[in-house]
Formats: structure tokens, sequence, C-alpha cells
């Protein structure tokens, strides 16, 4: 266990143990929680699992919980457990525990410090993606919230500045963020493939976003950056080599609310570059290319109708994947190259604290499978599939 991982377990069990101590008063201590129980399938893929048989593996449950220690200091944690078959690792984590520092409070500006296994707060939903009844979806678009690097983009372990500005021409928020999340060996496999016995080491990951909402207007603008650095360490009878990787990304986001409906996108480019992984002196660059437009429309105060479009281009220049196709002697297909979704949905909230959503995705293209490096080529056959999703939640 790491040292970092040692101080987030034991800082948990001293939040609430403090929470629950005589000593502490009912205003300084929150915690909330939530179950969530579905069920899945996705035909011909292994998105979900290996057979593309319904799968009860949609679990989700979880408590976070905040301890005020004092008018500048803010302790925060949560705990989760998962089950999402391939989409991400089967288990309790502990998906953040910081200390927030509250450096700046003015009335038109405010400064905050997180300290500690802190969330990602740079793209639209990286810090409620974690929650299921605050998704827009129950699963979200692939071309950005890749599930595979759910846990690693989730947040990291480090520090976090976050700053909101109120300026007479709206309101700004800045967010910068710098550290690093351990990749465990289930991640590692669906990163590379089922015959990488190494170990990844997320050397750092750094972020920084900026989000605009003009005065007098429903409308919300940002932008955000990523740079990290990956290195694989071999293991034994390992068919991959020590080597690096490197990950870079620019995302931009825009929102706008009316009184019945919602529209969002988020658009990226993400580039990739591998070295030594496959044999020593290899080397790979690409620019991939992605993103989605989603509409929701307020039916009533029960019922919610939501429809998405989510494009994805694993190679700027060969969208349509011949030319990986080619390199790879014919062995993959090149609808690895790109993966196109098309989304509709409908959730229903059924009272304050319950919600059920049922969702249908059409999807050509298989290029954001896992494993990334070497896909999965048994499990995945066809270029068209179908995916749908039906999930009950509840929150207290």
């Amino acid at each position: 266990m790491s040292l970092m991982k040692y101080i987030c377990h034991l800082a948990l069990i001293v939040l609430f143990s403090v929470a629950y101590s005589k000593h502490t008063q009912a205003n300084d201590f929150n915690w909330h929680g939530f179950i969530a129980q579905g069920i899945t399938q996705a035909k011909s893929s292994n998105f979900i699992n290996q057979d593309g048989q319904p799968s009860f593996e949609l679990t989700e449950m979880g408590i976070n919980a905040s301890y005020q220690i004092n008018n500048k200091l803010r302790l925060s944690g949560q705990a989760v457990y998962l089950n999402g078959d391939n989409r991400y690792s089967d288990g309790i984590r502990l998906d953040y525990l910081f200390i927030d520092w509250s450096i700046v409070s003015k009335l038109d500006w405010q400064l905050n410090a997180h300290i500690g296994r802190f969330k990602n707060y740079h793209w639209l939903y990286s810090s409620t993606r974690d929650v299921p009844h605050t998704r827009p979806s129950i699963i979200l678009p692939q071309s950005i919230y890749f599930d595979v690097f759910r846990d690693i983009a989730l947040g990291s372990d480090g520090v976090a500045l976050r700053a909101s500005i109120n300026s007479q021409f709206g309101e700004w928020d800045i967010d910068w963020g710098y550290g690093n999340t351990p990749v465990d060996k289930s991640q590692t496999q669906n990163l590379f493939s089922q015959w990488a016995h190494g170990d990844i080491d997320l050397k750092f990951d750094h972020k920084l976003s900026a989000y605009f909402r003009p005065k007098e207007t429903n409308l919300q603008l940002g932008i955000s950056l990523l740079d990290s650095k990956f290195e694989y360490l071999q293991g034994p009878e390992d068919m991959l080599g020590d080597g690096e990787a490197r990950v870079q990304r620019i995302i931009f986001n825009a929102k706008y609310g009316a009184d019945r409906w919602d529209l969002v996108t988020e658009i990226m480019q993400e580039r990739v570059i591998y070295d030594d992984i496959i044999y020593p002196g290899f080397h790979n660059e690409s620019k991939s290319q992605g993103g989605y437009l989603q509409a929701t429309y307020h039916l009533n105060e029960s019922w919610d109708g939501y429809s998405r479009i989510d494009l994805f281009d694993l190679d700027k220049n060969d969208r349509n994947g011949q030319r990986r196709q080619q390199q790879s002697n014919n062995t993959i297909p090149n609808y690895f190259g790109y993966m196109d979704t098309a989304t509709i949905g409908l959730a229903w909230n059924i009272q304050s604290q319950w919600k059920l959503a049922v969702e249908f995705h059409r999807v050509k293209g298989r290029g954001r499978l896992a494993p990334v490096l070497v896909p999965d080529l048994v499990s995945n056959h066809g270029e068209y599939w179908n995916m749908w999703a039906a999930q009950l939640m509840y929150w207290f």
C-alpha cells in the first residue's frame, strides 16, 4: 500500500471517528449516501462483458462526508463500491479524501486549496460522475469520459487550487491541480491488454481549466488542459516491455439552460505518445478527436428526456481506420479506429430521493473499447452494435 493511500485510509477513519464523537456539533458534520442498481447489455461487444448477455453488474453504493474543522479548514471524503463488469474494476475504492483550505473568502472572489486525494473539477461531469443521480445519463459519452479511465480521471493524490471570481462581465471559475493516481492490475490490463503482466505508474497528472458565465445569461463557456505521463514496468513473461506513454488533452465545452431544456457540448483533442512499450525503439504518436452534443428536455416535474450524439476518432489523420488496418496486416479491422454513438433516454424522478433511468445506444465502430493498446478481436466483431441500460437510484 502506498504512503498516500495509507494516509487516505487513516484520514477517512479519523473523519468518521471525529464525526460521531460527543464533541462534534451537528452543524459541523454532514454526510450523504446513495445506492443504485441496474441492468445493462451490449451485444457483440466486450464493453460490458465478454458474452454480450444482460448483466446485473451495474451496482453503485457510496457514502460521502465532510467535517468543518474550523472556519478555514474542512475535511471531505467519499468511499464507494462499484460493480461494472469490464467498464471498471469491481470493488471498494476511496474516491476522494482531502483537506479544503479556504485561503481567501471575499465578496467578489474566493480561493481554496485542496490537499490530499482531490476531485477532478476540470470537465463538466468529472466531479459528479461518481454519484449516479447527478450524471446526465447512466453511461457517459465515451469520447470524453472513457470508463476504463474512471478511477484515474476522477481525482489525484496531490494539491489543487480553486478560484471563483465575480467580475462586472460575469463569473469565472479557475481550477489547477497536480498529482498522481495509483493504477491497479485490472486497470493495467484494461488499458493495455490481458497479456500485460507489468505495472503502470502514473508519474504525474497536471490539469488546468477555466469556466466563464456571462452576466444575465444562461450560458457557460469553458476550456480545460491536461498533461500526464505514464511509465510501464515489464512483468514476468510479459509480451510488453518497459516504456512510457504521454497523454495531453484540450477540451472546449459549453452549456446553455432554458426553462424546459438544456444543451451541453464538450469537444476534445487528445495527443497520445507511446515509447518503447511494444519493443525497444518503438515510437507512435497520434491525435484523437471527439466530442458530444446532448439535449435534455424537461417534460414536467417528474419526467426528463435526453438525446445525444457522441463522436470519436482514434487518429484524426486516419478517421476511417484504414491505415491502422493496413499497418496491422489486416488483423485489426478498420472499425477499431472510430466509435460514434447515438443515445436516447428517459428519466423518471419518482420521488425527491428516487430516480429511474432507461437508455438505448446505437454504436458505429469500436475505437473506444478496452483494451486500448491491443484490441479484443474475439469478443468484438462487426461495425455496428447496440447497448441499453436501466438503473434505479436512491440517495439520502
